[in-house]
């Protein structure tokens, strides 16, 4: 596909700032919402840094209404506010519109199809395994960018649509885009939780203290160990459905284009390389919030469904759930929406293709 397409970001944190700024980037005319800090002017000015160096001019979108006339929307939210500001967006979607989510979590793309009645056909809905690149805020409308994802899988709501929408997605934000093999394949190749599952646990002082700390510099070999034991359930879940998996160390390999012989030696490599990021000093970051119950809880329902032993998995969330005294287990709205107590493995991997 050639020429200049639209497209609309929804959320102004680091990684719409970063989706947006590619877009713009390649000619595409871009507009951004920010549906939370509502901001000011006809236009605004995004800034990378970092990673990426750019700054580009954008469209201010002042409310959901306007969404309807653009006829490609980006979801760059974390998954707590998916419920609430996808509610304000719906009544303004439809039909002849592409919804792109990024780094979808939770397969979010079925609650977004099933819980909304659309009046008319619903828009094609497309899903990322995970979101551009790595980033962090700087200052309002400025990110500062570790690392552009060479590569990120794509699933689509009709699957007949895979090809054109993968397609789509090429054009918008450059040739990066593969088409998973299933639905269930761009969930399980989310490895966020599982990363910051094991660089928040042992650093849970630091986070409830409010101390500054770095990410990558404190991902020691006890938390790397966390992290690849939970790494190693979900490659096991996804051996079950037939799904091959990158692990952890394979994406941060090639997500930072750095070697190391485990994942606490690429850790090191990566701050070293000064592309590491500062670590939550609060207990409400989505690393926490976002990543336990839309991403974790997740991991584990559909790991009891397949009938592989999550041990490790099921001890991050106690951990968690007992320090933070947080029921995440209870904490996703969408999970209750997709019902998944009533599947079997069967019925998943028919349901989730």
């Amino acid at each position: 596909m050639t020429g200049s397409l639209d497209l609309a970001v929804i959320g102004t944190g680091p990684i719409g700032i970063l989706s947006a700024t590619l877009a713009a980037s390649a000619g595409h005319r871009v507009g951004v919402w920010s549906p939370r800090t509502p901001v000011e002017g006809r236009r605004l000015t995004l800034r990378c840094s970092g990673k990426l160096e750019s700054s580009v001019e954008v469209e201010n979108i002042s409310g959901p209404e306007s969404l309807a006339e653009w006829s490609h929307i980006l979801v760059a939210l974390p998954a707590t506010a998916y419920a609430d500001v996808l509610g304000m967006a719906t009544p303004f979607l439809h039909g002849k519109q592409t919804v792109i989510l990024s780094g979808a979590l939770s397969l979010v793309q079925f609650w977004f199809r099933d819980s909304v009645d659309w009046k008319g056909s619903a828009p094609d809905l497309v899903a990322w395994g995970t979101t551009l690149g790595t980033a962090n805020r700087v200052a309002p409308l400025h990110a500062r960018i570790a690392t552009v994802r060479p590569r990120l899988g794509v699933s689509a709501l009709p699957s007949a649509r895979l090809e054109a929408l993968t397609g789509r997605c090429a054009a918008l934000f450059g040739d990066r885009f593969e088409a998973a093999p299933a639905h269930l394949a761009t969930l399980l190749a989310n490895i966020n939780p599982i990363a910051h599952a094991g660089q928040v646990i042992p650093n849970l002082t630091r986070i409830e203290n409010g101390e500054p700390w770095r990410l990558f510099a404190n991902f020691s070999r006890a938390g790397a160990r966390i992290a690849e034991a939970i790494d190693a359930e979900r490659l096991e879940i996804g051996r079950r459905f037939g799904i091959p998996l990158r692990s952890l160390a394979d994406h941060y390999r090639l997500s930072y284009a750095v070697e190391g012989r485990d994942l606490a030696a690429l850790a090191q490599v990566i701050e070293a390389a000064g592309l590491g990021a500062p670590g939550p000093e609060s207990t409400s970051h989505r690393y926490i919030e976002e990543d336990v119950p839309y991403g974790l809880v997740v991991l584990q329902q559909i790991g009891v469904r397949v009938g592989a032993a999550t041990p490790n998995l099921d001890m991050a969330i106690a951990l968690l759930s007992c320090g933070l005294d947080k029921p995440y287990a209870r904490m996703n709205p969408i999970l209750a929406g997709l019902r998944l107590e009533t599947e079997t493995a069967e019925s998943l991997a028919h349901r989730f293709a």
